[in-house]
């Protein structure tokens, strides 16, 4: 295997509706680092370390979270994100979230993630977040070598 590994930061924003309040925007946003630390997993899962940050407006900001990033373009295509934080309460949610991979439309699927937040394994909201095609040359730019 590869003596070093990769670590790369991305930046989604979008909304969310909560159940309780179905005709109520919420604006949220994320910044997320994902790491290949394990090439073996990746080339046989496609899973990625993810970490970051969430904000949900009237919910929850910079909740700290900790999960993983599903990359399987090619086989099930699909890009899946899922972590978990704590809410404002202390009470842990569950974050989903998908890009469907179309690829005769590129631009649009690899920027949007179908996305739902679950506490006890009930679904409390659900929200679409992007990636602004603008901050590419920064994602881009933010690939950076890790030592294992």
């Amino acid at each position: 295997m590869l003596p070093f590994g990769i670590k790369q930061s991305e930046t989604l924003t979008g909304a969310f509706r909560f159940v309780e309040e179905p005709d109520k925007e919420r604006s949220a946003s994320f910044d997320a680092q994902f790491a290949v630390v394990d090439w073996a997993a990746m080339a046989k899962a496609g899973t990625t370390k993810l970490t970051g940050k969430f904000t949900c407006e009237g919910f929850v900001n910079d909740a700290p979270f900790e999960g993983t990033l599903d990359i399987d373009p090619l086989r099930r295509r699909k890009l899946i994100y899922d972590f978990t934080f704590k809410d404002a309460a202390g009470a842990e949610i569950h974050f989903e979230g998908e890009k469907r991979i179309d690829f005769l439309n590129i631009p649009k699927t690899m920027t949007t993630l179908y996305c739902r937040l679950s506490r006890k394994e009930k679904v409390i909201a659900t929200g679409v977040m992007h990636f602004d095609i603008r901050d590419l040359p920064a994602f881009l730019a933010s690939i950076r070598p890790v030592r294992l």
